[in-house]
């Protein structure tokens, strides 16, 4: 009697910051967490490690850390602890740091974890490529062997750089796109039947994957459909509401058909409790 295969692993990783400082405005992996939610809805178990969420460590994992401190809206501070300055920043008069989970706490919280068939790196800020180096090193010595991609800004503005110093086993600059599709079905060895309708079609990022809830969800509905629960990405400048109230979406607005959406013409979002509400940029727009 043939045995059903276990689903293949894809572990999720958010790297180190280093920096001479740093601050958490909403700086979530969204486009790893797209990946994880795409990947996900074709069977693969998607675990995630965010190196830079301390609040996501069970009580017991971060018990005698001074937990830093934290603002309105899912912004805060990031732990954090001084490294030795990379030479070129030797002699800049300021103490350099590594943002994130302590590596002992980080690698005692992982022991749980199952040992990944992959594992996919994000990457921010082109001159943070020392953390995203420090990551791959420590995620390799905990599970060597495992191939460990890299992808990300800093991967796609500095491809030669990041193939010469991350320590990763392969490159992926660019947005996703059907090479990257192929890339992964040969290496999990596993032909999804991927056919990419574009952006408005992705499955939500998995947020989910986060232990504790990071920012609050507005309910979006489809009339005459299911409602969606979608996670909100608080601004800069957050509009405050003291009581429920209803965003209208404008049909016009969000009818474009270049596929930068997420919604479309026939959806409204339900009513939202919360103390405040908000938007990046010019992105929506209100009328009482």
């Amino acid at each position: 009697m043939s045995s059903v295969p276990r689903p293949k692993n894809v572990l999720l990783v958010n790297p180190w910051i280093h920096d001479f400082a740093a601050y958490d405005f909403w700086m979530k992996p969204l486009g790893l967490l797209y990946l994880g939610g795409i990947l996900r809805s074709k069977g693969f178990r998607i675990l995630l490690l965010d190196c830079l969420e301390i609040k996501a460590l069970p009580p017991e994992a971060g018990s005698g850390l001074k937990l830093p401190k934290q603002g309105d809206f899912g912004r805060g501070h990031f732990y954090k602890e001084p490294i030795p300055k990379p030479e070129p920043l030797r002699l800049i008069p300021r103490h350099f740091r590594r943002y994130g989970i302590p590596p002992p706490v980080l690698k005692k919280s992982i022991s749980s974890f199952p040992r990944p068939d992959l594992i996919l790196v994000t990457s921010s800020m082109t001159y943070w490529y020392t953390g995203v180096a420090e990551t791959i090193a420590f995620l390799r010595l905990h599970w060597p062997g495992v191939p460990i991609w890299l992808g990300g800004i800093y991967a796609t503005l500095l491809p030669d750089h990041a193939r010469k110093h991350s320590g990763a086993d392969r490159i992926l600059p660019g947005p996703w796109d059907q090479k990257k599709v192929q890339a992964l079905i040969e290496i999990l060895e596993t032909d999804w039947g991927w056919d990419d309708e574009g952006f408005p079609c992705w499955p939500y990022p998995v947020f989910d994957l986060y232990p504790v809830a990071i920012y609050p969800d507005v309910t979006v509905r489809r009339r005459s459909q299911e409602a969606v629960s979608a996670p909100t990405f608080p601004p800069h400048n957050a509009l405050q509401q003291e009581e429920r109230s209803v965003l209208r979406v404008a049909p016009k607005f969000v009818q474009g058909g270049n596929g930068r959406f997420r919604v479309g013409k026939n959806l409204q979002t339900d009513r939202y409790d919360g103390s405040g509400f908000g938007t990046f940029k010019k992105t929506i727009a209100f009328r009482k």
